[in-house]
């Protein structure tokens, strides 16, 4: 079992784990099981999602020692038990970001992870995307006037408070059934969340129901086991696109088409951006060097299907 490298007798996992049931014979999740670099360090078992259900005072205090949005300790002072207790009694104690609202699950399920590179501008990809049974987006995902290249359908929205800063409110995602899956980052993150569901944020209104809160173990089992890497300052943090990814390798997906990520000079930094836009994968924020790196490795593997478009 992995341990935390500052912490060594406090566990990533604690062995209160959801695994799903696995039914399709060519999913990515033997393939990851299977494949030497990947069998090590995979653990479908950890929870994705955070819920009143899971915290009580004794896990709360096993999470006070990391920084959000690796567990609950915010500087200059803590953020108090009952405050984390009250906002997570507002969402549902789910265990899966997926509901098939009485339909059956499909035996092989296909997600689309949706980046917002700009290799996807004049890609035509769009049809491919919306025929998965999944299609994942993240932050500015700008659909309108991009529907050719980028598709129209979101079944699940990646996202936190900063994400909407840059979209008009008539292209903050509204589908039928989709789950909003929130990654706290800070501490007025929680408020943000608290306000959505209770109508009193401008551009988005969400039912509760309708919104997952990605588990703090989850995000540290990324950054340290997946990513390898230490957290550096209380911001520095995966994406929230390969948070994104992750989640649909871990969540039930048995295939990943993964579009929209990466960086290529000969295209803008976005598919919405109406002038050149350089790359600058440079950030204190994250390492998406690394991130990328992973990406590749996952498709040499054949675990995703990462759209490169190369020519």
């Amino acid at each position: 079992m992995p341990t935390d490298s500052n912490h060594n007798v406090t566990p990533i996992f604690d062995g209160r784990f959801c695994v799903f049931k696995q039914t399709c014979p060519v999913s990515l999740q033997i393939k990851m099981k299977d494949t030497d670099w990947t069998s090590d360090i995979y653990h479908p078992e950890i929870h994705i999602l955070m819920n009143e259900q899971l915290l009580d005072r004794s896990e709360y205090e096993r999470l006070l020692p990391y920084l959000i949005p690796y567990g609950y300790k915010s500087l200059p002072s803590p953020f108090p038990y009952d405050d984390v207790a009250r906002i997570l009694s507002l969402f549902p104690a789910a265990e899966s970001i997926f509901e098939f609202h009485g339909q059956r699950r499909p035996t092989c399920l296909r997600c689309a992870v949706v980046g917002n590179g700009g290799i996807l501008k004049g890609s035509s990809r769009g049809m491919e995307i919306d025929d998965h049974h999944m299609v994942f987006r993240v932050n500015n995902a700008l659909r309108r006037g991009h529907e050719t290249d980028v598709g129209n359908r979101t079944t699940h929205y990646f996202f936190f408070d900063r994400s909407l800063r840059d979209l008009e409110k008539r292209d903050v995602p509204r589908d039928k059934g989709i789950k909003y899956v929130f990654v706290p980052c800070e501490r007025d993150d929680y408020l943000y969340i608290k306000r959505v569901v209770r109508g009193l944020e401008p551009k988005l209104h969400a039912r509760a129901a309708d919104v997952r809160i990605l588990h703090p173990d989850f995000i540290r089992y990324v950054q340290r086991i997946w990513m390898g890497l230490p957290q550096i300052s209380p911001y520095f943090r995966p994406s929230t696109g390969s948070l994104m990814l992750f989640t649909a390798l871990h969540a039930g997906c048995d295939s990943v088409q993964v579009y929209g990520m990466g960086y290529q000079p000969k295209y803008s930094l976005y598919y919405f951006d109406n002038e050149y836009r350089a790359h600058n994968i440079s950030t204190s924020v994250h390492d998406l060097s690394k991130e990328i790196s992973l990406v590749k490795l996952l498709h040499e593997a054949e675990i995703i299907d990462w759209y490169q478009r190369l020519t």
